[in-house]
């Protein structure tokens, strides 16, 4: 009896002729189609600029260097005669010569003030060096009172510094309370400052036109928005079945 000869499953390599298989790789069409990321960057950026609430905090934010800008403008005002000129072009703009000739004279009038401030404040140092000597003399003199009084009253010679020693004492107090202070004082004199020049900015007539809103008062700027489509409708039975030749004509 013969053995049966096993075969092998899978034939050699001889004797399998290769498959050619033709294609194209092509990439994945989503990330294909994705824009790349300074693109996105640039959009979500914009997207962040142009919402409403950004705008609107950008506004609250631009109060606050208007409101300064405001502030200098006033003071440059008081201090110069920049609103006295601004008023006597408009009137020899005008041709109104009555209100020249007015606004001429106070700003002739403005700087004779301003001159003789400005003397003053040139005699002002004579004069403090003048007084102080006086001042310490008086000051002094009231420290010896009290001290001979305090003397006297007591019994004893030792109390004659006691005002002195008060004093001192007081402006130990007042040192140290600006030394533990200093910081949150000047934190809130910052906030407070911030919060006028915002104030200043939002309400002033004279801020910058990109900071005025309709809303604010003496206001006369209109902002244009595009109307909403409307939401609900009623029918009116009694308009049912007019013609284009029904309505009334315009007036």
């Amino acid at each position: 009896m013969s053995k049966n000869k096993k075969l092998p499953a899978i034939p050699d390599d001889a004797g399998i002729e290769p498959e050619i298989i033709e294609g194209e790789i092509v990439e994945d069409t989503a990330e294909a189609s994705a824009p790349p990321v300074p693109l996105r960057v640039i959009h979500t950026v914009r997207v962040i600029v142009q919402h409403e609430h950004t705008r609107t905090a950008g506004r609250h934010l631009g109060y606050i260097p208007a409101g300064a800008l405001v502030v200098i403008k006033r003071l440059w005002d008081s201090r110069t005669t920049a609103l006295y000129d601004r008023f006597l072009r408009a009137a020899e703009t005008t041709g109104n010569h009555e209100a020249a000739l007015d606004w001429e004279e106070r700003r002739a009038e403005f700087r004779r003030d301003r001159h003789a401030r400005r003397m003053d404040l040139l005699e002002y140092p004579l004069k403090v060096m003048l007084v102080i000597p006086k001042v310490l003399a008086s000051i002094l003199l009231i420290y010896a009172v009290l001290g001979l009084l305090l003397a006297i009253a007591t019994g004893h010679i030792a109390e004659a510094d006691a005002p002195v020693e008060v004093t001192a004492h007081i402006v130990l107090g007042i040192c140290l309370f600006f030394s533990v202070t200093w910081l949150a004082l000047a934190g809130g004199a910052l906030v407070l400052g911030l919060c006028m020049l915002w104030q200043l900015g939002r309400t002033a007539g004279d801020s910058p036109l990109w900071a005025r809103t309709s809303a604010d008062p003496d206001s006369d700027i209109e902002i244009d928005e595009p109307a909403g489509r409307p939401r609900h409708f009623r029918r009116d039975p009694a308009a049912e079945g007019c013609g284009r030749e029904d309505l009334p004509a315009p007036p």
